[in-house]
This record gives C-alpha cells, structure tokens and sequence, in this order.
C-alpha cells in the first residue's frame, strides 16, 4: 500500500498539478501534510524532491509541485523530516537562487522562487531549536548568492530567503 501511495503522490507531483490534475495534486498535498502512516516513506520522498530537482530545472509547474509537497512533508506534525534535513535543503535552496527556473524567461518563476523561501523559513522556523546553525548557513549562503555577480533572478530569490527568515 506505501508503495502504491508513493507512486501516485510522485506521479501526482511530476505532473505538476497543471489543468485537471490540479485537484489531484491539491489531495495529495493534503495527504502529505496530515498522513500520519507515511513516515517510513519519508526517505524515498526526499531522494525524489533531489531527483526533481536535478533533472528538471526548466520545469516549472513540477519544480513548484516539488516545492509544495517539500513543504507539506515538512509541515506534518508525525513526520520527521529533521533527519534529512541535509538532503532536503539543497534542493529548496535551488529553487530559490538558481539562474533558470523555466524554459521560457517570460514565465513566473519569480513565485517559484518566494515559495521555496518561505519553505526555507518554515523550515528555519520549526528546526532551528535543535539545529541551531541552520539559519546562519542558509543566511550565509543567500549573502553569498546576494553578493557575488549573479544573474537577477538569483539575487531575487537571495533576497526573498532572506526576507522570509526575517531579522
């Protein structure tokens, strides 16, 4: 049955919620933030958001799903995601600051890149207690894409992370 699930909430996700799937992805959302049963697929879930993430960078409607359900994941109260904090990071922190978010310029990834800072602060938010250096390295690493000769798109989405974490 997890398998059966993880397949359909991953298929859900690689397409991107767009058209008639959109209610489907919202569902599968909804179950990823409130399922208290998935938390034995939480590894699988995090090696999929890296793979997403790897592979389809000018993919924008999946590259917001993927965001969306990193977030959902980290938002459900029975899941422990804390463990795989570190490999769930990177691929968030990409979709905030990297130099093409979609295969058209003219496409809005700019809300692409304001979700996946407000994953990062919510993230920050809830774990920064027990992990206490989270916060200083994303925020070192958001000044460093800030400051460095970076396209405009990155230096939006550095200055939305470091917006959403606040002061």
């Amino acid at each position: 049955e997890l398998q059966l699930y993880f397949d359909r909430v991953t298929a859900t996700v690689r397409g991107g919620g767009v058209g008639p799937e959109a209610p489907v992805l919202r569902a599968a959302l909804e179950s990823l933030e409130t399922d208290s049963g998935i938390h034995q697929l939480v590894p699988y879930f995090v090696r999929f958001a890296q793979e997403e993430v790897a592979t389809s960078l000018k993919n924008l409607p999946r590259l917001t799903a993927v965001v969306a359900a990193t977030r959902a994941l980290v938002s459900n109260p029975d899941v422990h995601v804390e463990l795989y904090l570190h490999q769930l990071m990177p691929s968030v922190v990409t979709c905030m600051v990297a130099k093409r978010l979609s295969a058209r310029p003219e496409d809005d990834h700019w809300t692409l890149r304001e979700s996946a800072a407000r994953v990062v602060a919510l993230i920050c938010r809830k774990f920064g207690a027990a992990y206490p250096t989270i916060q200083p390295r994303i925020t070192r690493t958001l000044l460093r894409a800030l400051l460095d000769a970076k396209p405009l798109p990155t230096h939006f989405g550095a200055i939305a992370g470091l917006t959403a974490l606040g002061p």
